[in-house]
């Protein structure tokens, strides 16, 4: 579930990003140092998705609701690219969230207010 959600994350970002494996491994995530990954789960045999970091990159379409998928994440920072749309509602999801930074793009419609009950996030 967690490829997949980043694989749909990466393609409705139109990044170029695409794993084929089943399951995340710190080699497939870490080794770019844009999406980074906790493999402590489950004996080092699960990987939860804990960061993604695409600023400045002329990302360009909408923010897709299997974002919500990835309750691992820590930080999510998409600053200065091209995305467009509302911010989905899945991001609810995403409890552990300390940082989220989308200024710059060119999203629509109101903060989401559920951003406010969200107590680990310290940046917005």
């Amino acid at each position: 579930m967690v490829v997949h959600a980043i694989n749909r994350v990466a393609e409705a970002l139109r990044l170029k990003w695409e794993s084929d494996e089943t399951e995340l491994s710190s080699q497939s995530c870490n080794s770019s140092k844009k999406v980074l990954c906790d493999c402590s789960f489950n004996n080092h045999t699960l990987c939860r998705v804990t960061k993604l970091d695409f600023p400045d990159m002329h990302l360009r379409g909408e923010i897709p609701p299997a974002i919500g998928n990835l309750t691992g994440l820590i930080s999510i920072d998409l600053k200065s690219n091209r995305i467009h749309g509302n911010i989905p509602n899945s991001l609810r999801n995403l409890m552990q969230l300390q940082y989220l930074d989308l200024s710059s793009n060119d999203l629509d419609g109101p903060i989401p207010d559920f951003f406010g009950q969200m107590k680990s996030l310290n940046v917005l």
